[in-house]
Parts: structure tokens; sequence; C-alpha cells
């Protein structure tokens, strides 16, 4: 069974080339289904066909734009504790909204 990806309007306009694209509309799709997005760099590159550098560098990009931020949870688990990486939209839009261009 094949999955698709809703790539939101909204970013094409924005000079944003097209892996940025792709991963803002992946944690925009955590978002609206009510979930956190802790992909790792590894988890994309396996997504999206590219390499763990090539996901860093639009990750990079994308907070120094201000879509993103990363945030690192700390999480414990049986006296164990893990580090995690979060990625939240800076400005997130409400899932009903709809952009026309």
């Amino acid at each position: 069974m094949e999955t698709f990806l809703k790539v939101s309007k909204k970013y094409f306009n924005n000079n944003l080339k097209p892996l940025e694209i792709l991963i803002l509309s992946q944690i925009e799709e955590f978002i609206n289904n009510g979930r956190d997005c802790y992909v790792t760099n590894k988890q994309f590159a396996q997504m999206f066909n590219v390499t763990e550098p090539t996901v860093d560098k639009a990750l990079d990009r994308l907070e120094q734009l201000n879509y993103i931020r990363r945030m690192t949870n700390f999480i414990s688990n049986r006296g164990q504790a893990s580090k995690m990486r979060q990625l939240v939209l800076v400005n997130p839009v409400k899932k009903d909204f709809e952009w026309s261009l």
C-alpha cells in the first residue's frame, strides 16, 4: 500500500528547496495528527532518498529561516535517560486553513 504526504501550497512561494518543503510537510503532518515529530536525520534520509548530511543542511536552513526549532528532550525509561530531538514548527498554521496562490 502506498502512502502519500500532503504538501501545502503555502511553502511554494518562499524560496524553499524541494527537500525543505517535504520536511516541513512531514513535520506538519505529525502535528495535524496530534503527535510530536521525533524523526531522525537517518529516517528523513530514508524517506526522501537523500543522505543524512543533506537532511542536516536542510534542517539547518529551515532553522535559520525560522520555520522550525530543534528541541532536545530527555526521556527516562527504566532509569535510563534517552536524548531525543523534537522538531517543532515555529509558526504552525491551523489544519483547516487554506492558502491561495
